[in-house]
């Protein structure tokens, strides 16, 4: 329980706090909407989930849009620490709604 409250709340709150000082809003809130793309390839890779082309889709776009976004921040395709930082964020919340919902 304490790791699932450490990586959903301290380590998101943190990582999210500390990349959105040298990255817009806007791109924040798009990259931190990656999560349930995040949360479904967790979902695949340790439950063995199947998913239908749609879904494979839906993440492939998600991760261009990221792309797009990096993008766009810097001229050029700039994965900076910031948003290393959010990109934790929402893997860290990620890894919360796993573990809450498996256990």
């Amino acid at each position: 329980m304490f790791f699932i409250g450490f990586t959903g709340i301290t380590i998101y709150n943190l990582a999210l706090n500390y990349g959105e000082l040298n990255v817009t809003v806007s791109a924040a809130s798009f990259i931190i909407n990656t999560v349930p793309m995040l949360t479904l390839l967790l979902s695949i890779i340790f439950l063995k989930e199947k998913i239908n082309s749609k879904a494979y889709l839906g993440t492939i776009i998600s991760l261009f849009g990221v792309g797009l976004i990096c993008f766009a921040e810097g001229g050029a395709l700039n994965l900076n620490k910031s948003i290393f930082l959010i990109l934790l964020a929402a893997f860290s919340q990620s890894v919360f709604f796993y573990f809450k919902n498996h256990y």
